[in-house]
């Protein structure tokens, strides 16, 4: 075994005949480095944590609140071929394209998007906003539910 994964605890290989393979380490010794940015990335979420704002929204009214806010506008772009579980909706900016992808039988929704450095920017702080205003409720935070992990990863990035 190479010296790199000595200290691991759990190694999984994934392998699939006709796609990459995926190997996945658990445990182990970490850097120094990597747990500096951990301790940060976690005090940031404490921080970030204290500041969110009980209140929700449905997956209809952040539509509507994307379509009003920012233009976004329903595209032709379908996830796997199944338009009956997932829209897609978009906004544009030049070239550069963020895309709000709504699962309506999960109940949930994500965002992706892509552009040069400023636009790259912007998307961000819509998806911030979009996940701000979708919200969380008393019981997502006391559960830790998906919803709320959602939203204070969004805020943490």
């Amino acid at each position: 075994m190479s010296k790199g994964y000595q200290n691991a605890e759990t190694i999984a290989v994934i392998d699939g005949a006709d796609g990459p393979t995926g190997i996945f380490m658990v445990g182990g010794k970490r850097s120094v480095k990597v747990r500096i940015k951990d301790y940060f990335y976690r005090k940031k979420q404490k921080n970030v944590a204290k500041k969110i704002v009980v209140g929700t929204h449905t997956l209809e009214e952040v539509l509507q609140y994307a379509k009003n806010t920012y233009g976004a506008t329903e595209s032709d772009y379908k996830v796997n071929d199944i338009p009956e579980i997932t829209r897609v909706f978009e906004i544009k900016e030049g070239e550069d394209f963020l895309y709000i992808e709504v699962d309506d039988i999960a109940g949930a929704f994500g965002i992706s998007f892509s552009g040069s450095k400023g636009t790259f920017k912007r998307f961000q702080e819509i998806n911030k906003d979009l996940y701000t205003y979708y919200g969380v409720s008393e019981k997502d935070i006391a559960e830790n539910s998906v919803r709320y992990l959602s939203l204070l990863g969004v805020l943490c990035s």
